[in-house]
């Protein structure tokens, strides 16, 4: 059976490759705003819910945490989020990594 993000040819597919798998590593990853992240004021959860990694993001204490290991930069959760400031930035990971 074929992914819904194998058949739009988002990049990595968690159902195809077995847990635990290096994956390729991404060159950009998900930074969030945590001003206009809607986290703050109402509970929203909509990034981790939707990212195709297990594990990758899980809700921090004031925005979602990324476990720069496991992202794959596909880019669901900057695509997905509600908030209308644009809380996901994908950055260059020499940027999200240092700082």
């Amino acid at each position: 059976m074929t992914s819904r993000r194998s058949f739009f040819g988002l990049g990595h597919d968690p159902d195809t490759t077995p847990r635990g798998a290096v994956h390729s590593p991404a060159s950009v990853l998900p930074q969030f705003d945590l001003v206009a992240c809607s986290h703050r004021t109402d509970f929203c959860a909509v990034c981790v819910e939707r990212c195709p990694v297990d594990s990758a993001l899980h809700m921090g204490r004031m925005a979602p945490v990324v476990d720069l290991d496991r992202c794959t930069g596909c880019g669901v959760c900057a695509d997905v989020c509600p908030s209308p400031f644009g809380a996901v930035l994908m950055r260059p990971v020499e940027e999200v990594r240092l700082g």
